[in-house]
């Protein structure tokens, strides 16, 4: 599966915790928990949530072989 572009509103619904998905790739799961506390720390701003979108999108393309990584895109944008 390919990584769809930071500006997906998939992203944006997985770092503000409107949508919850049980991510079986560790890194992602460390970046996304990170990324909750700081945009609910700063009540969401669309400047931080976008930047977080981008390292997200970012961590899977690197990763895009691995196979707890497709799980999880395909749980996030399935």
């Amino acid at each position: 599966m390919q990584v769809p572009a930071a500006a997906h509103p998939a992203w944006s619904d997985l770092l503000t915790g409107k949508t919850q998905h049980q991510l079986s790739f560790l890194a992602a799961r460390m970046l996304v928990v990170r990324a909750r506390m700081e945009v609910l720390k700063t009540g969401s701003r669309p400047e931080v949530v976008r930047k977080y979108a981008a390292e997200l999108g970012e961590l899977f393309s690197q990763n895009a072989d691995c196979r707890s990584a497709q799980q999880d895109l395909a749980k996030i944008f399935g």
